[in-house]
């Protein structure tokens, strides 16, 4: 891939990630809109409620309320002023128990509602890496590590998930280790050695040769000679003495070419191998 077409596929994919997010950040702002028309809602329920109850309240008073004489309506009020002012104070009990439990139920609710809105954010935070790690993989990127924020997330997450996501991320990043790891293990065994079967045969023979004699010692009668002092080629002949065929000069020149070492004759007690 050219880097053109690598240049246009990372634009194309800037721009699908900048659409999802100005269609998030749309959706977004519709919510805030509507509970700004949620809460304008409310507040114009609650007047209108507290508009009937006024009316309620003096349909009440024109219904069941009648003028009487001073002496009476004083009569009656000092023997209900007691209970009357009891029972306002019930009232004011009750409604502030009332007002304290609807303020308990609110936070919790808000404090859910923060759980959740948490919750809703790792979420985005996963969906953002993951399209963030799908796009870098294909302009020949790899995942290093799987990040310790990501892993959190993904914990936090985890009843909310059929099944665990951290376990699904760490065999994607396995599964691309594996990948290269098997690269890596094919570029080495293209790799040739000193003794490798491609070699031709010659090649092969003498690695073969060579390494045969330096594993081992020779023994010329009393004496153990070097085995290296002795490396030949088994296809260089051109050095063998070829006995009734080769000149006597030519012979003692060849045999001094082969080995250069005073030749030890064996003793009547030497053992031979």
């Amino acid at each position: 891939m050219s880097e053109i077409e690598l240049l246009v596929n990372e634009i194309g994919i800037q721009v699908g990630l900048l659409t999802n997010q100005l269609k998030e950040e749309k959706a977004h702002l519709a919510e805030v809109q509507n509970k700004l028309s949620s809460l304008t809602k409310e507040a114009e329920s609650k007047t209108h409620s507290k508009a009937l109850l006024e009316d309620e309240i003096k349909e009440l008073e024109a219904t069941y309320f009648r003028e009487t004489k001073i002496e009476e309506a004083t009569a009656a009020f000092s023997g209900q002023s007691a209970y009357l002012k009891k029972a306002l104070d019930d009232v004011r009990r009750s409604n502030e128990k009332l007002r304290l439990e609807r303020m308990s139920f609110i936070a919790d609710c808000r404090k859910k509602l923060k759980t959740y809105d948490d919750y809703i954010w790792g979420n985005e935070k996963l969906k953002l890496f993951l399209e963030l790690w799908n796009s870098k993989s294909s302009s020949n990127f790899q995942l290093t590590e799987l990040p310790s924020a990501i892993r959190e997330t993904a914990q936090k997450l985890v009843k909310y998930y059929d099944t665990p996501i951290e376990s699904t991320l760490e065999t994607a990043l396995s599964a691309s280790n594996l990948n290269e790891n098997q690269e890596n293990t094919i570029f080495s065994l293209n790799q040739p050695t000193n003794c490798d079967p491609v070699m031709d045969v010659d090649a092969l023979k003498k690695c073969q040769l060579n390494t045969e004699l330096e594993n081992s010692d020779v023994v010329f009668g009393s004496q153990i000679v070097d085995s290296s002092r002795l490396r030949m080629s088994i296809l260089d002949t051109s050095l063998i003495p070829t006995k009734g065929i080769a000149h006597k000069g030519d012979e003692t020149e060849s045999e001094s070419m082969l080995l250069d070492e005073p030749t030890v004759e064996p003793s009547a007690n030497t053992t031979s191998y």
